[in-house]
C-alpha cells in the first residue's frame, strides 16, 4: 500500500533524510507544517470563484487552484498540505490549503 505523502516524509525526517517538502519552483515547506486531509473536491462560485477541499465539515480554499489536475469536481482525495495563514482571498470560504501533493482515492 503506498503511504501518504506525509507519513513518507515523516518517515524520512526520522531517519534524517529530509527535513522539508519542495514544491516545484517554490520554497521548501518544513515536513511538520504539513498535514494529510481526505475530502471532495468542489468548485465554490463564491466571489470570483475558487476550488475547495471539503473535508470532516471544514471547507479549505486550495489555493491557486494548484495543481490544475485537482480541479476534478466531486472527486475525493488524500491530500497533504499546509494551511496557509499568511495570504488571503476573494472567495473567503474557509483556510487557505497550499496542496503539496495529493492522490484521487476511490
Amino acid at each position: 500500500m503506498l503511504r501518504s505523502g506525509e507519513a513518507l516524509a515523516a518517515t524520512l525526517g526520522d531517519l534524517n533524510l529530509v527535513d522539508s517538502l519542495t514544491i516545484a519552483n517554490q520554497e521548501a515547506i518544513p515536513v511538520a507544517d504539513t498535514k494529510t486531509l481526505t475530502g471532495k473536491i468542489e468548485y465554490v462560485s463564491m466571489g470570483t470563484g475558487a476550488w475547495a477541499l471539503v473535508s470532516d465539515g471544514v471547507t479549505y480554499e486550495i489555493y491557486n487552484g494548484e495543481p490544475s489536475a485537482i480541479q476534478q469536481e466531486g472527486a475525493t482525495v488524500q491530500v497533504v498540505g499546509k494551511i496557509r495563514d499568511d495570504v488571503m482571498s476573494l472567495a473567503a470560504i474557509g483556510p487557505i490549503l497550499e496542496v503539496v501533493s495529493f492522490e484521487i482515492v476511490e
